[in-house]
């Protein structure tokens, strides 16, 4: 809670360096007032980047609630999954996914009242929802997210 200072800094950050990877499982997880809530950069690394995030909440972040970023193709591959977890109240974007090595699934989540988008794709990030999520409510529309293919 409070990590960062102005537009810099987030409640939880991911980045790996070189040729480092990162596995990680945050349950029941709270990240509240933060510039950015959960952060995952996979700009740095070639690693694999694997995370799931289960029954946790993020809000009032100034900006994102949970932001990935993978946009090149030699970046990380980072594969994110989301599941019975709450995205409220943030500045900007609730879930987003940015770049070509980026890929997010959400399911049983709320992510609503945030300032932009609940969902958000962009520059060919995937952010895939399993269709039982809530998502009204926010400051636009959804952008770019995609029904997962059911298993």
């Amino acid at each position: 809670e409070d990590n960062g200072s102005g537009a810099v800094g987030s409640g939880v950050s991911i980045r790996p360096t070189g040729t480092g990877g990162a596995h990680v499982t945050m349950t029941r997880v709270q990240v509240f007032n933060n510039p950015v809530g959960i952060s995952i950069d996979g700009d740095n690394s070639t690693g694999p980047i694997n995370v799931a995030i289960l029954n946790s909440q993020v809000s009032g972040n100034t900006g994102n609630g949970f932001n990935s970023l993978s946009p090149n193709n030699s970046d990380s591959l980072v594969r994110v999954t989301i599941d019975s977890s709450a995205f409220l109240t943030n500045g900007t974007i609730g879930v987003q996914s940015v770049g070509q090595r980026s890929t997010v699934r959400i399911g049983r989540s709320t992510v609503t009242v945030n300032g932009n988008a609940g969902l958000q794709a962009n520059n060919q990030g995937i952010l895939q929802s399993y269709g039982e999520n809530f998502t009204e409510g926010n400051g636009a529309a959804n952008v770019g997210a995609t029904p997962a293919n059911p298993s």
